[in-house]
Parts: C-alpha cells; structure tokens; sequence
C-alpha cells in the first residue's frame, strides 16, 4: 500500500519520463495483483491456467521489448505487520460481503462479456489472492527462465538492495519506491502501456524530493510522518505528533504538502540529527518510542549496498506458507465464499490436513497460531500438534529425511495423509502409466471433500461430484479460454467452488513438505566477469513425477466448475459435462471421466446423496428407492444407481473391484 494519497499526488504532476531500460526487478506480489486486477475476470473465483497465460503473455512483451527481468516476492510475513495484516483481511471480508450480494443476490447471469455490473463486483473481488495463487506465479515466471527469489521478509526493501547492487529499476505498484533510493528510478505497473511499442513513465527519487522542496535523505522522515506501512502500529503516536507540534489536523490526503514545508527547515541537516531534533519537539513520554520508529522507518529505506544480498533471500523457492508455519504462524487468507451462508471460514473443511501438516513438519512447541474467519473478522486461533502423523501411517520408515525416501513411498505418503482407509495409493502407479498421470490431486481432494462434508453434515449431491471431476477434466486436458458460458451464480456454487480450491491448496503444500517435486533455484553469487550480481538455475521443475506442483492448480477452474455445476443440476449427461459432441472424442474423454469416477467413488457411495439416475438419463422426480438420504436434503429428481454402467479400463478397476460396492 505504502503512502496514502502519495502515487495520486505524483502521477498527477509532471515528474514522469518517458525513457528505455534494460534490467528492471519486479515486485513479484505487486505484479501478481496487478495481473488479477486488470488481466483477469474474477467472478468466478480462482482461474489458474487464466492466471498462466495472462502472466505468461505480459511477460513475454516486457522481455521482447529488451528488458530483463528479475521477480522478487514476499516472503513470510514479520510480526510488526500482523496487525495491518488482519486489517486488510476485515476488508477483503467486506468487500466479499458486497460482491457475493452482487453476484447471487440479483440472479443475473453472466456471460463472459464486458458490462457495468461485471466490472463493478469484478473489482471488488479482485483484491484477493487465491489460495495457490503465488505458487502459480512462481512456477510459472521460473518456466519461463525468468530469474525468482523469495525474500526473507517483506520484500521492498530487499528488492530496492537488489536494483541498487544491479543498476536496476523497480517495477512494482507500491508508492514506497518513490521513496527508495533507486538511482535508475521507479516504473509504476499502471504506468505501463501494453501496445505495440511497449511505455511506461519513470520517477526518480531525487525529483520527488525536489518536487517537495525537501533533500533526498528527508524523503523516509516524510514517509512515516504521512503514515507509510512502517508505522502502521504506531498511527495514534504518528497523529500526536503531527496535531500538537506541526498543527496539522487534516487527513492523510491533506498533509503530505505541509509536512514537506515543515521538513525543509532540516534540508541541510543529516537524518539521524533529524530525528533526534524532532524526537525533542515530542511530549517525553512518546519521545522514546518516536525515536525507535523514525530509525527503523530509516533502515527500512536505507541505500547501503555493501550488505549481502544473499542473506536477505532464501536458497530456493521453498513455499512461503511453509515458512511461516515453520515460525509458528499460519494465515488463513480470505476467499471468495459465502459468508451469510456459512458463518465460519471455508478453512474449516481443511482443518484435518492442516494439523496433519503441523504434526508432520514437527512444528516448533507444537503450537501453530491461525489467523482465521469467524463471521466477519479475522481472530486468532490456537492449533496444538498432538501426534506425529506421518510416523504413524509408515512406523517402519524414518520420514526425518524426506530426500532419501523413495519417490514411490512419498506419493503413497501423500495419498494415505488424505485417505487413510481407501485403496487409493494403489492407484498412484496406474495413473503413473495411464494417460492421466496428472488427476491424483483431483482425485485425492474429491475423496477427502466428499468424506469430509459428510462429516460435517453437508454431504455432496451425485451430480455435484460428476460435475466436479468433468471440471477437472476439461480444466486439465482441454484448456479452455472459459469465456463463452452462460452460468447463474448461486450461493451452493461458490460454497463447493472455494472448499475444493481450499482444499487443494492444502494439499499443495504437502507436495512441498514431501519434496514431491523440485524447486525452481535461482541463486545471487559474485561474478569473476566484474558484474555485481548473476544468476544460476540450480535446479528445472521436473512436472513428469506424478504429483506435481502445476497438477493442483491445473484441475481447477472456476469459470468451468461454475458452469458444469449449473449444466449437472439440470440434469445433463455426463458427455454434455465434458462438453462433447463428436462420438470419436467423447469415447476418450469419457473413458477418462469413468476411471476418475470410479476411484473418487469407491467406498464412497454412502458418503452423498443420490439425487439424479445416471444410469438411463431421467430426468423426471420420483420417489428416492432407498430411504438413506437425510430429511432435509434436497428433492431428487430421479434416485439410482450414482455411477452409470460402463466397462471400466480393466489396469485400474481390477485393481479395486474386490471390495467394489456397486
């Protein structure tokens, strides 16, 4: 966020050039949001393969247009930012209040094209980050041979170091690097022009400070003072200061101006005599605490490029969540759901594989601290890690180093964290050797949703699960823009739509923790040639191991789960889910539908209600055949046997028909 009021203020005067750069670092987070916002209809939810392709294009016309990229992105988040933290969480809960209401609430449809109301609840939702949405990010820039690191903290200041030891500029939408002292200058992401001739504006610190009549060296003093990130904790103690000994009453948009005319008196004076002689102009009993915050606001800012880079990033890509837990903290960041509906956080349906992660990673004290929704605000929740739960699955396998187990024994391990009881390991091979290899993750998370919301009491309608796996099987094989469907958003659909991407985002990091798949390593090392810094890929994403990273995000869409849900409710056939018309490509896509279903739904069939015949397509309500299906569920439209008859591929429905219960 960085200094209200500030990028208004600057992008509205004459400060801005027009010049070519060659290496600019980018503000990894930043761009990702500016992606989301401007590139990306987020109606429907998280769409990852959208998300891929809009990165992947952006991209591309940045280093055409001869510039050289370096991503940096935050990396887990200090103490001192937690309050802020929860803060802008309440607001993403209430600007998903205000867009759930837009999208259900009238009952429109949508229809992928540009209008009023899609813009307005687009933007309100496109403040939030979707749960595998970094990972996406990341993995996708790294494939791209962009060089990324993940910073040991936040990482402005690591990226401003990053461009001064570089001669870089900054490319980011924060107006803290107006502030930075980045001597080839700061290229805010909304400035850029994406046309046939790559523009974009340019601002330097030294004119900004001229801009306000003050030194360069003042610039970090009128950040705090104007209210920058770093004194997001001490607002109150900032606002004393100002009302009783600058006069100033008014709100952030009114004050940078005269704070600057305040602050030029000391254009001739170092920072650290600044402080001390502003810190002497406080009541003593705040001029203790004002002395500590207006130094630590000058370090954040601070231009030494003699310190070592390599100590403010990590060694490899390691997934920032992991890193937090490791610190004892987990943030349950908020998504598009349903908050009337479900008073607690859509989190919940994942608790069981959280605390299997805690116990795994043996988390420090055995304590792990939840940011999580209750209602509408974020509290704090504390998880204790009871039992070691992978030693308990494998009590013969030391699992304390993971790189020496087999790859066959980490995906069995993966497999038996969600699905203890079922046959699904088994099938890890098969799907190895098959031609879809990559729908473990979807197969593994539509079991365990399915066990778990009939735990819960909030069992899952057959045809929801046929609509699931379809969504998943057109997200992964068919690539589809998603653009031309006509779907009526409901409340049901967005619940089921943010468990499964939860879901899979838990288990994402699993994937991680089992060092299933190889890390994207990018390294910053002296060079022998004279530069100051190069880069060094250590290690390429292998995606051919069968649980990898891509194969989580890949099987979900929201743009076409949204519509298969629609199409199944209504009744239609597991063909017209898939979207096939011709018989040749129906037969093997449906062949690939009936394997997936198969395994989702075995020793599954009294865990959903039975609502739509598959078996002759009916479509016609009549009385259920079985008297199992709960008092309050809904009406069925036709009741039977929920898998349609087919012949399964013998390698893999071999495999389980020996307790097979259809």
């Amino acid at each position: 966020m960085g200094i209200p009021s500030l990028t208004t203020l600057l992008t509205n005067s004459s400060l801005a050039r027009s010049e070519k750069k060659a290496k600019v670092v980018v503000d990894g987070n930043g761009f990702l949001h500016f992606i989301l916002r401007s590139d990306i209809v987020c109606k429907f939810g998280s769409n990852y393969t959208a998300l891929e392709r809009a990165l992947s294009s952006k991209i591309t016309l940045l280093t055409n247009a001869s510039l050289s990229l370096y991503f940096v992105f935050d990396g887990p988040l200090p103490e001192w930012k937690f309050n802020q933290r929860i803060s802008r969480e309440n607001q993403k809960i209430a600007k998903i209040a205000v867009a759930i209401e837009g999208l259900v609430g009238r009952n429109q449809k949508y229809n992928g094209e540009s209008n009023v109301e899609k813009s307005h609840f687009s933007t309100e939702i496109a403040g939030l980050l979707w749960p595998m949405a970094l990972s996406c990010a990341i993995r996708t820039i790294s494939n791209l041979n962009i060089p990324v690191f993940l910073a040991k903290d936040e990482a402005d200041s690591t990226i401003a170091r990053i461009a001064r030891k570089l001669n870089c500029s900054v490319m980011g939408n924060d107006s803290d690097f107006f502030i930075h002292n980045i001597p080839e200058g700061y290229i805010p992401l909304d400035s850029i022009e994406f046309d046939q001739e790559l523009r974009y504006a340019v601002y330097y610190a030294e004119e900004v400070a001229n801009y306000f009549g003050i030194s360069t060296s003042l610039l970090p003093v009128l950040a705090a003072l104007c209210g920058c990130d770093y004194v997001e904790n001490s607002r109150a103690l900032i606002q004393r200061f100002l009302k009783t000994f600058l006069k100033l009453k008014k709100s952030h948009g009114d004050i940078i101006r005269p704070i600057a005319v305040k602050l030029r008196e000391f254009n001739s004076v170092e920072p650290p005599i600044v402080v001390e002689e502003l810190c002497s102009l406080a009541p003593p009993t705040d001029r203790e605490e004002l002395h500590h915050l207006l130094n630590f606001v000058l370090f954040q800012y601070g231009s030494d490029i003699s310190c070592d880079l390599s100590s403010e990033i990590f060694e490899n890509l390691l997934d920032r969540k992991l890193c937090e837990i490791s610190q004892g903290v987990f943030w349950c960041s908020s998504s598009l759901e349903d908050l009337e509906r479900v008073p607690a956080s859509v989190w919940n349906i994942s608790t069981t594989i959280r605390l299997n992660l805690y116990s795994f990673l043996n988390v420090k004290d055995g304590l792990v601290t939840e940011y999580i929704r209750r209602a509408h605000y974020v509290i704090e929740q504390k998880s204790v890690v009871l039992r070691n739960v992978g030693q308990e699955l494998f009590p013969d396998v030391d699992i304390s180093n993971m790189d020496a187990l087999p790859q066959d024994i980490r995906e069995m391990l993966y497999c038996k964290l969600f699905d203890t009881d079922s046959k699904a390991p088994l099938v890890c091979n098969e799907l190895r050797e098959s031609d879809t290899p990559s729908t473990l993750p979807l197969v593994v998370s539509l079991r365990y949703l399915i066990a778990e919301t009939c735990r819960k009491g909030q069992r899952l309608a057959n045809f929801e699960v046929y609509a699931l796996i379809a969504a998943g099987i057109r997200s992964i094989y068919f690539n589809e823009q998603a653009t031309t469907f006509s779907v009526s958003i409901t409340r049901r659909m967005i619940y089921i739509a943010s468990q499964l991407d939860n879901v899979l985002s838990c288990m994402l990091l699993f994937v991680s923790a089992l060092k299933l798949s190889h890390n994207p390593f990018w390294k910053l090392e002296d060079s022998a040639e004279g530069h100051p810094l190069t880069h060094r890929q250590e290690n390429v994403i292998n995606e051919s191991w069968i649980i990898s990273p891509r194969a989580h995000w890949s099987c979900f869409s929201g743009p076409i789960l949204h519509y298969c849900l629609a199409m199944a409710k209504g009744g239609a056939s597991p063909q017209s889910l898939l979207g096939e018309t011709e018989p040749a490509t129906s037969s093997k896509s449906l062949r690939v539908f009936e394997t997936l279903l198969y395994i989702v739904m075995e020793g599954n069939s009294e865990s959903i209600e039975h609502v739509i015949d598959y078996n002759n397509n009916a479509t016609i309500p009549k009385k259920p055949k079985n008297n199992k299906i709960r008092k309050n569920s809904r009406i069925a439209k036709t009741v039977g046997n929920p898998i349609a008859k087919v012949t399964p591929p013998s390698n893999v429905f071999d495999l389980l028909s020996s307790d097979c219960s259809f």
